[in-house]
C-alpha cells in the first residue's frame, strides 16, 4: 500500500520514543521504522540528540534510509559535547518517513547517546 493522501487523514496520532545507543562505532542503528504494509506515514516534528557520557565528546550521523535502501544524511559528522543536547529535526524541519523507510544512527565511539524522536502518525 501506498502511503496515505495527507489531505484525506482519518487519524492523527502522536508519539514519543527514546532510543539509547552504545554500540561499535560506525554501526547503523535503527531509531525510528515504517514498515512497508503500515498504511500510514510517519512525520518527525523533533530529533534531539543528547550525549550522556561524563569525559567523551563525540560525533554522530543521522541517516534516512529510503524504499530502494539509499542512504541520505540528516547529519553529518555531527559533534556533540559531554552532556550537551542538540535539536536535529525540529517542526520547521520536519521530515517524513514513508513506508519501508526509516531514520537510522551511527556514533563515532562508544559513547552513551540518546536520541528522543516525536512524531505522528497518520494514516
Amino acid at each position: 500500500m501506498a502511503a496515505p493522501n495527507i489531505l484525506s487523514l482519518s487519524t492523527i496520532t502522536g508519539k514519543t520514543v527514546g532510543v539509547g545507543i552504545q554500540t561499535t562505532a560506525g554501526t547503523l542503528v535503527g531509531i525510528l521504522t515504517n514498515s512497508a504494509a503500515s498504511g500510514m506515514v510517519l512525520k518527525i516534528n523533533h530529533l534531539r540528540v543528547t550525549n550522556n557520557s561524563s569525559t567523551t565528546s563525540t560525533s554522530f550521523d543521522v541517516i534516512y534510509n529510503d524504499t530502494n535502501s539509499n542512504l541520505i544524511g540528516i547529519a553529518s559528522n555531527f559533534t556533540i559535547p559531554v552532556g550537551a543536547a542538540i535539536v536535529v529535526i525540529d517542526k520547521d524541519s520536519s521530515t517524513y518517513v514513508e513506508e519501508n523507510c526509516s531514520i537510522q544512527v551511527s556514533v563515532a565511539s562508544t559513547v552513551h547517546l540518546t536520541f528522543l524522536v516525536s512524531y505522528e502518525e497518520l494514516s
